[in-house]
């Protein structure tokens, strides 16, 4: 009813998840984008592929409901989405900013492989087994799967988070998406709490 999508309910998790970790208020971190966008001129002949990461600041301000907050998300998200296709390293040097813009990246990947092979190829063609491995240079990277349930994927840097912090994570996230199900008009201070 709020025309809210699973990846921004995810990004809105991420952002409270770091919030929470870093006591900052003013969240930064990497999202991925992935595809061609139709305004880019000469998208048809250019070869490879279109995946960049951006950086996406939101703002965590404790007393303000969940659902707006999510919907302004929505909109910054949209707002960033002319410039996925533009290189990391040219945002850099436009913000004039020596440090790295972010350190953790989060990757929403909603391409149905499975349903685009089996609509191509019926039950012919059958992927087993397969395992795929990611490389990102980001300190940690969360790759989110969409299907009958989520599934959460990361992957990190051992210099900067262990294991033990990584499972961390990933159960607060889940628990930070479960009072987002559970208490949708409750404020941010609420989902927050969740993880104290």
């Amino acid at each position: 009813t709020n025309n809210l999508t699973t990846n921004t309910l995810v990004q809105g998790a991420m952002a409270l998840l770091l919030s929470q970790l870093s006591g900052e208020r003013d969240i930064v971190y990497g999202v991925t984008f992935a595809g061609r966008p139709p305004a880019l001129p000469g998208v048809d002949s250019i070869m490879g592929l279109l995946i960049h990461s951006l950086p996406l600041r939101v703002p965590v301000v404790a007393n303000r409901p969940l659902l707006p907050w999510l919907e302004s998300l929505l909109q910054t998200q949209v707002a960033i989405e002319p410039y996925s296709y533009t290189p990391l390293h040219a945002i850099q040097e436009w913000c004039d900013h020596p440090q790295p813009l972010f350190h953790c990246n989060l990757r929403f990947q909603n391409f149905p492989m499975d349903d685009a092979l089996r609509q191509r190829w019926g039950e012919e063609l059958a992927i087993r087994n397969a395992t795929m491995v990611d490389w990102w240079h980001y300190p940690v990277n969360i790759v989110v799967t969409p299907g009958a349930q989520l599934n959460l994927a990361m992957t990190f840097d051992t210099r900067v988070i262990d294991e033990r912090q990584v499972g961390c994570w990933l159960a607060d996230l889940e628990r930070i998406l479960a009072s987002f199900v559970e208490q949708p008009h409750a404020l941010l201070s609420v989902h927050c709490a969740t993880l104290v």
